[in-house]
């Protein structure tokens, strides 16, 4: 059976699709034991742990050559770069609970929220099409349907 992580609505909209991607796609599925800062952190805070799994788990899927590993290298960069940031402003509004917002301060946050996400999703474009381009057919196929809204109920890698 696999385990499933709850995260509350407000977590997933500053973690945008990416983690609701990562927990449908079944990178969460372990396969070494945690380190000792993962539990220390517990399953559902230790966002770093579970990024690497699934980086993981898209160069097995995508079956990334030798050849491919530079730019593939790049991309999980930018995934951890763009984690770290949400990670950041995940704390950031975490500081603020219990604090009175107005309603332009909670669509401030929203827009921010927003911006933030086109932003990185552009970088991530950036680095994914030059390593797409790269990809044989059948690579090709994998993304493409890793990408395709009915898969595993998400549509981002």
């Amino acid at each position: 059976m696999k385990k499933q992580f709850i995260i509350p609505a407000a977590i997933a909209l500053v973690l945008g699709g990416s983690v609701a991607a990562l927990q449908t796609s079944g990178a969460f599925a372990q396969t070494n034991p945690p380190a000792a800062s993962d539990q220390t952190q517990g399953p559902r805070h230790n966002f770093a742990a579970r990024l690497e799994r699934h980086i993981d788990h898209l160069k097995t899927a995508l079956k990334i050559t030798p050849a491919q590993q530079p730019q593939f290298d790049q991309l999980a960069q930018v995934l951890r770069d763009n984690a770290t940031e949400r990670q950041q402003n995940f704390q950031d509004l975490r500081g603020q609970r219990g604090q009175p917002q107005s309603a332009v301060d909670r669509l401030q946050n929203g827009l921010k929220l927003t911006q933030l996400r086109v932003t990185q999703d552009q970088r991530y474009l950036d680095v994914f099409q030059p390593l797409y381009a790269s990809f044989s057919t059948d690579q090709k196929q994998i993304a493409d349907k890793m990408f395709a809204p009915h898969y595993r109920g998400h549509h981002r890698i």
